[in-house]
Protein backbone atom coordinates (compact mmCIF):
# COMPACT_ATOMS: atom_id res chain seq x y z
CA UNK A 1 0.00 0.00 0.00
CA UNK A 2 1.31 3.31 -0.75
CA UNK A 3 2.53 5.56 2.12
CA UNK A 4 0.96 9.01 0.99
CA UNK A 5 -2.97 9.23 0.10
CA UNK A 6 -4.74 12.39 -1.64
CA UNK A 7 -7.41 13.93 0.45
CA UNK A 8 -9.71 16.30 -1.45
CA UNK A 9 -11.13 19.25 0.36
CA UNK A 10 -14.79 19.56 0.93
CA UNK A 11 -15.24 15.46 0.10
CA UNK A 12 -13.54 12.44 2.34
CA UNK A 13 -12.43 11.39 5.71
CA UNK A 14 -12.30 13.98 8.37
CA UNK A 15 -9.56 14.40 10.36
CA UNK A 16 -8.87 16.08 13.93
CA UNK A 17 -7.57 19.35 15.00
CA UNK A 18 -7.33 21.97 17.13
CA UNK A 19 -8.45 25.15 16.31
CA UNK A 20 -5.84 27.92 17.75
CA UNK A 21 -6.44 31.82 16.86
CA UNK A 22 -8.51 30.58 14.05
CA UNK A 23 -5.93 28.25 12.68
CA UNK A 24 -6.78 24.75 12.60
CA UNK A 25 -3.86 22.82 14.00
CA UNK A 26 -3.50 18.63 12.93
CA UNK A 27 -3.66 16.62 15.79
CA UNK A 28 -0.50 13.64 15.45
CA UNK A 29 -0.59 10.37 16.93
CA UNK A 30 3.25 9.34 17.61
CA UNK A 31 3.85 5.85 16.33
CA UNK A 32 7.23 4.24 15.91
CA UNK A 33 8.61 1.21 13.87
CA UNK A 34 10.66 0.38 10.79
CA UNK A 35 9.40 0.89 7.32
CA UNK A 36 6.16 -1.04 7.04
CA UNK A 37 5.43 -1.36 10.58
CA UNK A 38 3.64 1.49 12.77
CA UNK A 39 3.42 0.79 16.21
CA UNK A 40 1.57 2.99 18.99
CA UNK A 41 4.46 4.86 21.36
CA UNK A 42 4.43 3.88 24.83
CA UNK A 43 3.48 6.20 27.52
CA UNK A 44 -0.13 8.46 28.68
CA UNK A 45 -1.19 11.93 29.02
CA UNK A 46 0.34 12.59 32.83
CA UNK A 47 3.49 11.39 32.90
CA UNK A 48 4.28 12.00 28.84
CA UNK A 49 6.41 9.34 26.94
CA UNK A 50 7.92 6.26 28.92
CA UNK A 51 11.86 6.40 28.41
CA UNK A 52 13.89 3.24 28.29
CA UNK A 53 16.65 4.36 30.73
CA UNK A 54 18.59 0.86 30.01
CA UNK A 55 19.73 1.82 26.43
CA UNK A 56 21.73 5.25 27.84
CA UNK A 57 25.38 4.71 28.11
CA UNK A 58 28.23 6.78 30.00
CA UNK A 59 27.32 9.27 33.49
CA UNK A 60 23.27 10.60 33.18
CA UNK A 61 23.21 13.91 35.17
CA UNK A 62 19.89 14.10 36.83
CA UNK A 63 18.62 17.21 38.11
CA UNK A 64 17.62 18.29 41.88
CA UNK A 65 13.79 18.79 40.51
CA UNK A 66 13.94 15.48 38.93
CA UNK A 67 16.38 14.03 41.56
CA UNK A 68 14.98 9.64 42.21
CA UNK A 69 14.50 10.06 45.62
CA UNK A 70 16.35 7.36 47.83
CA UNK A 71 15.89 7.44 51.75
CA UNK A 72 18.25 5.55 53.97
CA UNK A 73 15.52 4.97 56.48
CA UNK A 74 17.97 6.87 59.25
CA UNK A 75 21.45 4.91 57.85
CA UNK A 76 20.04 1.78 56.34
CA UNK A 77 18.96 1.32 52.36
CA UNK A 78 15.92 -0.46 51.76
CA UNK A 79 16.63 -2.35 48.44
CA UNK A 80 13.73 -4.23 47.18
CA UNK A 81 14.49 -7.20 44.79
CA UNK A 82 11.28 -6.72 42.24
CA UNK A 83 9.70 -10.37 43.29
CA UNK A 84 13.45 -11.73 42.12
CA UNK A 85 16.63 -12.04 44.18
CA UNK A 86 19.44 -9.81 45.20
CA UNK A 87 22.94 -10.98 44.83
CA UNK A 88 25.54 -9.56 47.62
CA UNK A 89 29.23 -9.48 46.55
CA UNK A 90 31.22 -10.09 49.92
CA UNK A 91 34.87 -8.57 50.04
CA UNK A 92 37.68 -10.47 50.81
CA UNK A 93 37.15 -9.20 54.75
CA UNK A 94 34.94 -8.49 57.10
CA UNK A 95 32.15 -6.63 57.26
CA UNK A 96 30.20 -7.50 54.38
CA UNK A 97 30.18 -4.21 51.73
CA UNK A 98 27.37 -3.97 48.80
CA UNK A 99 28.41 -3.11 45.52
CA UNK A 100 27.15 -1.76 42.95
CA UNK A 101 27.27 -3.99 39.52
CA UNK A 102 30.21 -1.91 38.00
CA UNK A 103 31.87 -2.79 41.05
CA UNK A 104 32.20 0.54 42.92
CA UNK A 105 31.57 0.37 46.72
CA UNK A 106 27.76 1.68 47.66
CA UNK A 107 28.04 1.13 51.11
CA UNK A 108 31.53 -0.14 52.60
CA UNK A 109 29.77 -1.65 55.35
CA UNK A 110 26.24 -3.58 55.79
CA UNK A 111 24.93 -2.83 59.41
CA UNK A 112 22.22 -5.42 61.08
CA UNK A 113 19.96 -4.03 63.19
CA UNK A 114 16.74 -5.65 65.25
CA UNK A 115 15.47 -2.10 65.29
CA UNK A 116 14.84 -2.47 69.27
CA UNK A 117 12.95 -5.93 68.48
CA UNK A 118 14.59 -9.79 68.35
CA UNK A 119 16.63 -10.51 65.41
CA UNK A 120 15.15 -14.00 63.67
CA UNK A 121 17.73 -16.09 62.43
CA UNK A 122 17.09 -19.12 60.28
CA UNK A 123 19.35 -22.62 60.34
CA UNK A 124 18.18 -23.32 56.78
CA UNK A 125 17.38 -26.52 57.82
CA UNK A 126 20.45 -27.12 59.41
CA UNK A 127 21.83 -26.27 63.11
CA UNK A 128 22.80 -22.90 65.02
CA UNK A 129 26.31 -22.75 67.08
CA UNK A 130 25.64 -20.03 69.90
CA UNK A 131 29.13 -19.20 71.91
CA UNK A 132 28.16 -18.01 75.45
CA UNK A 133 25.14 -18.58 77.44
CA UNK A 134 22.19 -18.88 76.32
CA UNK A 135 18.73 -17.99 78.03
CA UNK A 136 15.93 -20.33 76.97
CA UNK A 137 11.96 -19.83 78.08
CA UNK A 138 10.16 -23.21 78.36
CA UNK A 139 6.97 -23.23 75.89
CA UNK A 140 5.05 -26.66 76.22
CA UNK A 141 6.43 -29.64 77.28
CA UNK A 142 10.17 -30.26 77.10
CA UNK A 143 11.35 -34.25 76.69
CA UNK A 144 15.13 -33.67 79.04
CA UNK A 145 17.71 -36.65 79.46
CA UNK A 146 19.74 -36.51 82.33
CA UNK A 147 23.34 -37.88 81.31
CA UNK A 148 27.02 -37.33 82.87
CA UNK A 149 27.77 -36.20 86.49
CA UNK A 150 25.05 -35.70 89.04
CA UNK A 151 23.53 -31.75 89.30
CA UNK A 152 24.96 -29.38 91.37
CA UNK A 153 23.01 -26.12 92.30
CA UNK A 154 19.30 -26.31 92.88
CA UNK A 155 17.67 -29.36 93.16
CA UNK A 156 15.76 -31.34 90.53
CA UNK A 157 12.61 -31.65 91.47
CA UNK A 158 10.90 -35.10 90.28
CA UNK A 159 6.91 -36.04 90.58
CA UNK A 160 5.13 -39.33 89.83
CA UNK A 161 6.57 -42.98 91.06
CA UNK A 162 10.22 -43.25 91.75
CA UNK A 163 11.81 -46.29 91.71
CA UNK A 164 14.44 -47.58 94.33
CA UNK A 165 17.51 -49.86 93.74
CA UNK A 166 16.75 -51.00 97.54
CA UNK A 167 13.05 -52.47 96.39
CA UNK A 168 13.19 -56.71 96.91
CA UNK A 169 13.45 -57.76 93.03
CA UNK A 170 10.76 -60.52 91.90
CA UNK A 171 11.30 -63.82 93.36
CA UNK A 172 14.81 -62.80 94.87
CA UNK A 173 16.41 -64.18 97.70
CA UNK A 174 15.11 -62.57 101.01
CA UNK A 175 17.93 -62.24 104.04
CA UNK A 176 16.25 -61.82 107.02
CA UNK A 177 17.67 -58.59 108.93
CA UNK A 178 19.54 -57.35 105.95
CA UNK A 179 17.04 -57.95 103.00
CA UNK A 180 15.27 -54.86 101.03
CA UNK A 181 11.49 -54.32 101.40
CA UNK A 182 8.90 -50.92 100.84
CA UNK A 183 6.47 -50.00 102.58
CA UNK A 184 2.63 -51.33 100.93
CA UNK A 185 0.64 -48.86 100.43
CA UNK A 186 -3.88 -49.51 99.77
CA UNK A 187 -6.25 -47.40 98.32
CA UNK A 188 -10.09 -47.35 99.69
CA UNK A 189 -12.40 -47.24 96.70
CA UNK A 190 -16.17 -49.38 97.34
CA UNK A 191 -16.53 -48.25 93.50
CA UNK A 192 -13.82 -49.47 91.36
CA UNK A 193 -15.65 -49.63 87.42
CA UNK A 194 -12.76 -52.47 86.47
CA UNK A 195 -9.99 -55.30 87.40
CA UNK A 196 -6.61 -55.50 86.56
CA UNK A 197 -6.16 -57.64 83.31
CA UNK A 198 -3.28 -60.25 83.38
CA UNK A 199 0.31 -59.40 84.35
CA UNK A 200 -0.39 -55.83 85.41
CA UNK A 201 0.48 -54.14 88.48
CA UNK A 202 -2.37 -52.75 90.73
CA UNK A 203 -2.64 -50.93 94.49
CA UNK A 204 -4.48 -52.78 97.12
CA UNK A 205 -7.80 -52.53 98.33
CA UNK A 206 -8.40 -51.89 101.87
CA UNK A 207 -11.84 -50.68 103.72
CA UNK A 208 -12.47 -47.33 105.71
CA UNK A 209 -10.93 -48.60 108.41
CA UNK A 210 -7.70 -49.15 106.63
CA UNK A 211 -8.25 -53.16 107.26
CA UNK A 212 -7.25 -54.67 104.29
CA UNK A 213 -9.31 -56.38 101.87
CA UNK A 214 -8.50 -60.27 101.81
CA UNK A 215 -9.99 -62.72 98.92
CA UNK A 216 -9.72 -66.50 100.67
CA UNK A 217 -8.43 -68.91 97.88
CA UNK A 218 -6.71 -72.21 98.22
CA UNK A 219 -2.74 -73.26 97.56
CA UNK A 220 -3.64 -73.81 93.93
CA UNK A 221 -4.67 -70.20 93.47
CA UNK A 222 -8.82 -71.51 93.64
CA UNK A 223 -11.07 -69.36 95.11
CA UNK A 224 -12.67 -70.53 97.98
CA UNK A 225 -16.06 -69.49 99.85
CA UNK A 226 -18.04 -69.56 97.10
CA UNK A 227 -21.03 -72.30 96.15
CA UNK A 228 -18.62 -74.35 94.33
CA UNK A 229 -15.88 -74.46 97.06
CA UNK A 230 -17.40 -73.77 100.08
CA UNK A 231 -15.29 -73.15 103.47
CA UNK A 232 -14.83 -76.54 104.99
CA UNK A 233 -15.00 -76.46 108.96
CA UNK A 234 -14.32 -79.95 111.13
CA UNK A 235 -15.31 -82.35 111.46
CA UNK A 236 -15.24 -83.23 107.77
CA UNK A 237 -16.72 -85.90 105.55
CA UNK A 238 -19.92 -87.86 106.53
CA UNK A 239 -19.29 -87.34 110.45
CA UNK A 240 -22.55 -86.45 112.47
CA UNK A 241 -22.70 -82.64 113.71
CA UNK A 242 -24.44 -82.76 117.18
CA UNK A 243 -27.40 -80.35 117.25
CA UNK A 244 -28.62 -79.29 120.95
CA UNK A 245 -32.02 -77.76 121.56
CA UNK A 246 -34.12 -77.23 124.39
CA UNK A 247 -37.78 -77.27 122.16
CA UNK A 248 -36.38 -81.04 120.64
CA UNK A 249 -39.46 -82.86 122.22
CA UNK A 250 -42.24 -79.58 121.14
CA UNK A 251 -40.50 -80.11 117.98
CA UNK A 252 -40.86 -83.97 117.51
CA UNK A 253 -44.54 -83.67 118.68
CA UNK A 254 -45.37 -81.11 115.85
CA UNK A 255 -43.90 -83.18 113.45
CA UNK A 256 -45.98 -86.25 114.70
CA UNK A 257 -48.72 -84.15 114.36
CA UNK A 258 -48.57 -83.15 110.91
CA UNK A 259 -47.61 -86.40 109.94
CA UNK A 260 -51.14 -87.86 111.41
CA UNK A 261 -53.10 -85.52 108.85
CA UNK A 262 -51.72 -86.74 105.77
CA UNK A 263 -53.16 -89.16 103.78
CA UNK A 264 -52.69 -91.23 100.86
CA UNK A 265 -53.75 -91.00 97.68
CA UNK A 266 -56.88 -93.69 97.21
CA UNK A 267 -56.07 -94.99 101.18
CA UNK A 268 -58.60 -94.81 104.10
CA UNK A 269 -59.06 -91.21 104.49
CA UNK A 270 -57.25 -90.13 108.22
CA UNK A 271 -58.76 -90.14 111.27
CA UNK A 272 -57.94 -86.35 112.64
CA UNK A 273 -58.22 -84.76 109.31
CA UNK A 274 -58.78 -85.38 105.59
CA UNK A 275 -56.46 -84.25 102.64
CA UNK A 276 -58.75 -80.87 102.89
CA UNK A 277 -61.17 -79.74 105.30
CA UNK A 278 -63.20 -77.00 105.75
CA UNK A 279 -65.30 -75.62 108.84
CA UNK A 280 -69.31 -75.04 109.08
CA UNK A 281 -68.11 -72.30 111.56
CA UNK A 282 -67.78 -73.92 114.63
CA UNK A 283 -66.04 -77.24 113.76
CA UNK A 284 -63.66 -78.80 111.11
CA UNK A 285 -65.71 -80.87 108.18
CA UNK A 286 -64.25 -82.92 105.79
CA UNK A 287 -64.59 -82.01 102.25
CA UNK A 288 -66.79 -85.01 100.16
CA UNK A 289 -65.40 -86.23 96.92
CA UNK A 290 -66.63 -88.87 94.35
CA UNK A 291 -64.69 -91.90 93.38
CA UNK A 292 -62.56 -89.71 90.86
CA UNK A 293 -61.98 -87.02 93.52
CA UNK A 294 -64.25 -84.32 91.86
CA UNK A 295 -65.70 -82.40 95.06
CA UNK A 296 -69.76 -82.11 95.69
CA UNK A 297 -70.91 -79.02 95.07
CA UNK A 298 -74.69 -78.61 97.01
CA UNK A 299 -76.81 -75.93 97.40
CA UNK A 300 -78.94 -77.16 100.17
CA UNK A 301 -82.12 -76.70 98.18
CA UNK A 302 -81.17 -72.76 97.84
CA UNK A 303 -79.53 -71.34 94.89
CA UNK A 304 -75.66 -70.78 93.92
CA UNK A 305 -74.37 -67.36 93.01
CA UNK A 306 -71.39 -67.23 90.71
CA UNK A 307 -69.52 -63.81 89.90
CA UNK A 308 -68.60 -63.27 86.48
CA UNK A 309 -69.69 -64.61 83.14
CA UNK A 310 -70.25 -68.35 82.79
CA UNK A 311 -69.55 -69.55 79.74
CA UNK A 312 -71.65 -72.96 78.65
CA UNK A 313 -71.07 -75.34 76.02
CA UNK A 314 -74.43 -76.51 73.81
CA UNK A 315 -71.98 -80.17 73.02
CA UNK A 316 -73.46 -81.94 70.29
CA UNK A 317 -77.19 -81.99 70.55
CA UNK A 318 -79.27 -78.96 70.83
CA UNK A 319 -80.75 -78.35 73.98
CA UNK A 320 -84.57 -78.86 75.05
CA UNK A 321 -85.79 -76.29 76.81
CA UNK A 322 -89.60 -76.06 77.83
CA UNK A 323 -90.50 -72.64 78.12
CA UNK A 324 -93.04 -71.49 80.65
CA UNK A 325 -92.65 -68.10 80.82
CA UNK A 326 -91.81 -65.46 78.60
CA UNK A 327 -90.88 -61.94 80.96
CA UNK A 328 -92.46 -63.21 83.60
CA UNK A 329 -95.69 -64.51 82.29
CA UNK A 330 -97.09 -67.45 81.53
CA UNK A 331 -96.83 -68.77 77.88
CA UNK A 332 -99.93 -70.38 76.37
CA UNK A 333 -99.90 -72.93 73.35
CA UNK A 334 -102.09 -72.18 70.67
CA UNK A 335 -101.16 -75.93 69.96
CA UNK A 336 -99.19 -78.66 70.51
CA UNK A 337 -95.56 -77.11 70.65
CA UNK A 338 -96.84 -74.07 69.23
CA UNK A 339 -97.07 -70.90 71.32
CA UNK A 340 -100.22 -68.43 71.04
CA UNK A 341 -98.48 -64.94 69.52
CA UNK A 342 -100.64 -61.77 70.26
CA UNK A 343 -99.80 -58.63 67.85
CA UNK A 344 -100.01 -55.11 70.23
CA UNK A 345 -99.09 -51.54 68.44
CA UNK A 346 -95.91 -49.87 68.97
CA UNK A 347 -96.58 -47.89 72.20
CA UNK A 348 -98.15 -51.51 73.45
CA UNK A 349 -101.73 -50.54 73.07
CA UNK A 350 -103.76 -53.44 71.40
CA UNK A 351 -105.00 -53.47 67.65
CA UNK A 352 -108.70 -52.20 67.90
CA UNK A 353 -111.03 -51.40 65.08
CA UNK A 354 -110.34 -47.44 65.99
CA UNK A 355 -106.76 -47.84 66.11
CA UNK A 356 -106.23 -50.99 63.54
CA UNK A 357 -103.10 -52.49 62.10
CA UNK A 358 -101.69 -50.98 58.57
CA UNK A 359 -101.22 -53.39 56.14
CA UNK A 360 -99.68 -52.24 52.68
CA UNK A 361 -100.42 -54.10 49.61
CA UNK A 362 -98.04 -55.79 48.07
CA UNK A 363 -95.46 -54.82 45.84
CA UNK A 364 -96.46 -51.24 47.33
CA UNK A 365 -93.94 -49.00 49.53
CA UNK A 366 -93.58 -45.81 51.15
CA UNK A 367 -92.07 -43.50 48.52
CA UNK A 368 -91.26 -39.56 48.37
CA UNK A 369 -92.12 -37.80 44.87
CA UNK A 370 -88.77 -36.10 43.52
CA UNK A 371 -88.91 -33.43 40.60
CA UNK A 372 -85.72 -31.80 39.45
CA UNK A 373 -85.09 -29.15 36.38
CA UNK A 374 -81.67 -27.78 35.34
CA UNK A 375 -80.91 -25.22 32.69
CA UNK A 376 -77.68 -26.76 31.08
CA UNK A 377 -75.04 -24.95 29.00
CA UNK A 378 -72.23 -26.02 27.05
CA UNK A 379 -69.03 -28.57 28.11
CA UNK A 380 -70.69 -29.11 31.48
CA UNK A 381 -68.78 -32.64 32.81
CA UNK A 382 -70.83 -34.93 35.43
CA UNK A 383 -72.82 -32.01 36.95
CA UNK A 384 -75.43 -33.18 39.90
CA UNK A 385 -78.75 -33.58 38.39
CA UNK A 386 -81.11 -35.00 41.41
CA UNK A 387 -79.22 -36.26 44.43
CA UNK A 388 -81.36 -38.81 46.73
CA UNK A 389 -81.66 -37.71 50.62
CA UNK A 390 -78.85 -40.07 52.59
CA UNK A 391 -80.15 -44.46 52.92
CA UNK A 392 -82.15 -43.57 50.00
CA UNK A 393 -82.85 -44.96 45.94
CA UNK A 394 -84.08 -43.28 43.14
CA UNK A 395 -86.56 -44.31 40.89
CA UNK A 396 -86.54 -42.18 37.19
CA UNK A 397 -90.25 -42.28 35.86
CA UNK A 398 -90.13 -39.54 33.13
CA UNK A 399 -87.54 -36.82 31.48
CA UNK A 400 -88.15 -34.09 29.61
CA UNK A 401 -85.52 -32.71 27.44
CA UNK A 402 -86.09 -29.17 25.72
CA UNK A 403 -83.21 -28.38 23.46
CA UNK A 404 -81.73 -24.16 22.89
CA UNK A 405 -77.93 -25.42 21.29
CA UNK A 406 -77.61 -28.16 19.16
CA UNK A 407 -74.74 -30.78 20.78
CA UNK A 408 -74.30 -34.06 22.60
CA UNK A 409 -76.26 -34.58 25.66
CA UNK A 410 -75.96 -37.69 28.53
CA UNK A 411 -78.18 -38.38 31.85
CA UNK A 412 -76.17 -41.38 34.17
CA UNK A 413 -75.97 -42.39 37.37
CA UNK A 414 -72.60 -41.67 39.15
CA UNK A 415 -70.23 -41.97 36.26
CA UNK A 416 -70.39 -41.89 32.54
CA UNK A 417 -70.56 -45.47 30.87
CA UNK A 418 -72.81 -47.37 29.02
CA UNK A 419 -73.89 -49.30 31.39
CA UNK A 420 -74.86 -46.35 33.47
CA UNK A 421 -76.45 -44.60 30.73
CA UNK A 422 -80.09 -43.12 31.26
CA UNK A 423 -79.80 -40.77 28.13
CA UNK A 424 -77.57 -40.52 25.54
CA UNK A 425 -77.86 -38.84 21.93
CA UNK A 426 -76.77 -36.08 19.49
CA UNK A 427 -79.79 -33.28 19.64
CA UNK A 428 -80.55 -30.49 17.53
CA UNK A 429 -82.05 -27.06 17.68
CA UNK A 430 -85.50 -27.05 19.62
CA UNK A 431 -86.02 -30.69 19.50
CA UNK A 432 -88.32 -31.46 22.75
CA UNK A 433 -87.57 -35.27 24.01
CA UNK A 434 -90.23 -36.80 26.24
CA UNK A 435 -88.83 -40.19 27.78
CA UNK A 436 -91.42 -42.41 29.75
CA UNK A 437 -90.07 -45.51 32.01
CA UNK A 438 -93.42 -47.41 32.75
CA UNK A 439 -92.05 -49.39 35.54
CA UNK A 440 -89.42 -46.67 36.51
CA UNK A 441 -85.32 -46.82 36.27
CA UNK A 442 -84.13 -47.64 39.68
CA UNK A 443 -80.42 -46.60 40.74
CA UNK A 444 -78.55 -49.92 41.20
CA UNK A 445 -77.81 -48.79 44.99
CA UNK A 446 -78.90 -46.60 47.96
CA UNK A 447 -77.18 -43.14 47.52
CA UNK A 448 -76.32 -42.96 43.85
CA UNK A 449 -76.26 -39.53 42.57
CA UNK A 450 -78.33 -38.92 39.08
CA UNK A 451 -75.65 -36.89 36.85
CA UNK A 452 -75.08 -35.16 33.68
CA UNK A 453 -72.70 -33.69 30.63
CA UNK A 454 -72.88 -31.66 28.01
CA UNK A 455 -71.16 -31.52 24.80
CA UNK A 456 -69.29 -28.46 22.86
CA UNK A 457 -72.30 -25.53 22.07
CA UNK A 458 -75.22 -27.99 23.48
CA UNK A 459 -77.56 -26.02 25.90
CA UNK A 460 -81.32 -26.19 26.92
CA UNK A 461 -83.42 -27.42 30.01
CA UNK A 462 -84.17 -30.68 31.68
CA UNK A 463 -86.67 -32.07 33.88
CA UNK A 464 -86.81 -34.78 35.53
CA UNK A 465 -89.78 -36.86 37.61
CA UNK A 466 -89.36 -39.92 39.93
CA UNK A 467 -89.16 -40.92 43.77
CA UNK A 468 -86.95 -42.08 46.38
CA UNK A 469 -87.51 -45.57 48.33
Amino acid sequence: MADNFAITPGVGVTLGSDEVGGVHHQRVKLSLGADGTAIDAPGEGTNGLDVDVTRVQGTVAVSAASALPVSDNGGFLSVDDGAGSLTVDAPATSPVGVRLSDGTAFITALPVTDNGGNLSVDDGGGSLTVDGTVAATQSGTWTVAITGAAFTGDALKVTGAVSSAATQTDKSTFTEGSGSVSVAGAVFNDTISSAPAEDQAAALRITQRRGLHVNLRKDDGAEIGIAALPIRVDPTGTTTQPVSNADLGSIKTAVELADDVVGTVGSAAPTKATLVAGSDGTNARALKTNASGAVAVQDDGGSLTVDGTVTANQGGAPWAMNVTQFGGAAVVAAAAGVPRVGIVAADGSAITQASPLSVLPAGNVVRTVRRATVAFTASQTDQALLTPAGGKRLIIESIVLKVGGGGEFAIFWTTESSANAVLDGNFAVDDIVTITFPNGHPSDAVDVVLRYTSGAGASGRVTVFGYEV
